[in-house]
């Protein structure tokens, strides 16, 4: 069965598309033990799980483990935890109410450094249930939890209090996604394609005026 080359021209591109537009996801790279129990309900109020770092590590995204009471919205957060200083946030993110677990932001790039600590979550402007960790701390990949979870306060311009309670917030930390596949090697099969197709063709009338 001869194929035109109009044909191999669009198998060529589908090809390129199936090629570049394989998904990009971002994988967990630390995450504090499963719960034992949710905080009582609180409006505009975060758990901060305090951790450190043994080297400097990017992280793309954030997780927290709770239960809106209705849907609502979650503004992560990345505090100083010595200082109280605020050192990201994401910003208000819409989530349903669908119960206890956790809700992800991956949509970040920020970079932990050894010799600070950190306290980091999520608040929420509805009601919600957070889980914690008794008594918490745990190493995984070079991230610690400390134990000793600090508060948070307030939805779009967060506090965090400097007292040091007995928990540690149900969190984990994404590995940035990986950047976009290079698209030349899609490219060098889409222009291979027409140019084997244009080659038969050539061939084809090569033919036909011998022929003739």
């Amino acid at each position: 069965m001869r194929m035109s080359l109009k044909n191999l021209v669009m198998l060529g591109s589908l090809l390129a598309c199936l090629c570049a537009c394989v998904p990009s996801q971002a994988g967990v790279i630390f995450q504090t033990n499963a719960p034992n129990g949710g905080s009582p309900s609180r409006l505009q109020f975060g758990i901060a799980t305090r951790i450190t770092v043994a080297s400097s590590i990017t992280i793309g995204g954030i997780g927290v483990e709770l239960d809106l009471h209705t849907d609502g919205a979650l503004n992560y957060f990345i505090f100083n935890s010595n200082t109280g200083a605020l050192l990201f946030q994401s910003g208000a993110q819409a989530f349903a109410d669908n119960g206890m677990g956790f809700k992800d932001f991956t949509s970040m790039n920020f970079t932990l450094n050894a010799g600070t600590t950190y306290a980091i979550g999520a608040t929420t402007n509805v009601y919600a249930d957070y889980a914690y960790i008794v008594p918490g701390g745990k190493t995984m990949g070079g991230i610690t939890s400390l134990g000793g979870n600090q508060n948070a306060n307030g939805f779009l311009s967060p506090t965090l209090g400097l007292t040091l309670a007995g928990t540690d917030g149900s969190m984990r930390l994404f590995s940035p996604a990986p950047a976009a596949a290079v698209p030349e090697p899609a490219s060098v099969l889409v222009w291979g394609t027409v140019a084997v197709g244009a080659a038969f063709r050539r061939l084809r009338r090569r033919k036909a005026d011998s022929a003739a």
